[in-house]
């Protein structure tokens, strides 16, 4: 412990040169073996479905080329929709307890299920005969949610340039188109909801939300809080729990898609015309 005298705390600082430290941008690979390994598995197999996570960041690029080599409908985790959903064909949702009925779909129809930078916590929600692959920075969270057939560390960007010289074209279609007319269907029916129901009672809340992205610039920062019920729901019992959130919870569980973009809790920024989940 060092202890400063008061009078020196209150003298003026010394201006001297200043260090500056560059933020490391190191990378991580899998072994050129290991890649070969998961190459030849996606190269057999058919219906592959990719699921994204935060870990996603940066190489949206790199995604979307092994999605289209793989025909690979691609689902993302809450925390990856920022980085996954824009200018994305192959993106079919979310999944998870704020999911889509059409992620939750594309993962439980695969032969393989290739996980990205994502530690997706919800169990019930992995494909039970699906091979599992997941590639991440973080060693220890390999295997952590649901069992493995192939664990790799790795980052996202990284690894997947070194991967795509190594896939094969995919010929099969059939599970991307249904997976992508399963998303645009269930948007269809979420859109619905942000429609004016005064006659029917209380207005959904997408409806609400629908009108103030009209009516907001381009550049609006919206934040929103839906802890309070969350947190009352952790302090009841069973029955009180299941109470409350059939009153409280479900109204944004079922319906979380709002004009046209997809709503949660935390920040909501417009940066580009468009929401995005924080």
């Amino acid at each position: 412990m060092i202890v400063l005298p008061g009078d020196v705390a209150l003298k003026d600082a010394v201006h001297g040169p200043r260090v500056r430290f560059h933020e490391p941008k190191s990378t991580v690979c899998p072994s050129d073996e290991e890649l070969n390994i998961l190459a030849e598995l996606l190269n057999r197999s058919e219906k592959i479905t990719i699921l994204g996570g935060a870990g996603c960041a940066g190489a949206h690029a790199e995604l979307i080329e092994v999605a289209g080599k793989l025909q690979a409908p691609i689902v993302h985790a809450l925390r990856g929709k920022e980085f996954i959903e824009y200018d994305n064909p192959y993106d079919v949702g979310l999944t998870g307890l704020l999911g889509f009925s059409s992620g939750y779909h594309a993962m439980t129809n695969c032969e393989v299920l290739l996980m990205l930078g994502t530690d997706f916590p919800y169990r019930d929600f992995y494909p039970k005969d699906a091979a599992i692959v997941q590639i991440d920075l973080r060693g220890e969270h390999l295997g952590r949610r649901s069992k493995l057939d192939f664990g790799f560390i790795g980052d996202t960007k990284t690894t997947l340039r070194a991967l795509l010289p190594k896939l094969e074209q995919n010929q099969y279609q059939e599970h991307l188109k249904h997976s992508v007319e399963h998303y645009r269907k269930t948007r269809k029916d979420l859109d619905d909801l942000a429609t004016s129901n005064s006659n029917k009672g209380p207005i959904h809340p997408q409806y609400v939300a629908r009108v103030i992205d009209k009516l907001a610039a381009e550049d609006a920062v919206f934040t929103c809080d839906v802890g309070y019920a969350r947190n009352l729901v952790r302090t009841l019992s069973h029955h009180e729990r299941k109470t409350a959130s059939d009153r409280f919870l479900q109204p944004w569980i079922n319906g979380q898609r709002i004009a046209g973009r997809h709503w949660g809790a935390g920040c909501l920024s417009r940066p580009s015309g468009h929401f995005n989940v924080g």
